[in-house]
């Protein structure tokens, strides 16, 4: 796990918990827009919480369960996934369009990286180059 905010890891307990096995999504990694369309299809579906507990619920996907490409995933994306500021995510769209970005190397130059971070989501196969 890369995030493990308990307020988090209860809201999906309690939102998504109440119809599903945890197993069932926490093993799934799966892009950005991916996640948007099976929470709209929760929702139309029934899945209810209140806005914080949504909030939560959201956050906890994009931070460990969300894959990103820093080549090619929109730079609105960056910044939830990464957990970085929005000039971050900026900064990631200005370099990618000088050339590819191959590794995480290619990013330490970029202020409000965690490095060690996205060691980890890279062993988890969430972060594409």
């Amino acid at each position: 796990m890369l995030h493990s905010d308990p307020a988090d890891i209860q809201a999906v307990a309690t939102v998504c918990g109440r119809c599903h096995a945890a197993a069932m999504y926490l093993a799934v990694p799966r892009s950005y827009l991916r996640w948007e369309e099976v929470f709209a299809r929760m929702s139309r579906q029934g899945a209810s919480g209140s806005d914080e507990q949504l909030n939560a619920v959201i956050r906890y996907f994009d931070r460990n369960l969300t894959i990103v490409n820093v080549n090619t995933s929109p730079v609105e994306e960056l910044g939830p996934v990464l957990q970085i500021s929005d000039e971050a995510a900026d900064e990631i769209a200005r370099l990618r369009t000088a050339r590819p970005l191959r590794d995480i190397g290619d990013l330490k130059t970029v202020d409000g990286i965690d490095l060690d971070r996205l060691k980890r989501m890279k062993s988890r196969g969430l972060l594409q180059f």
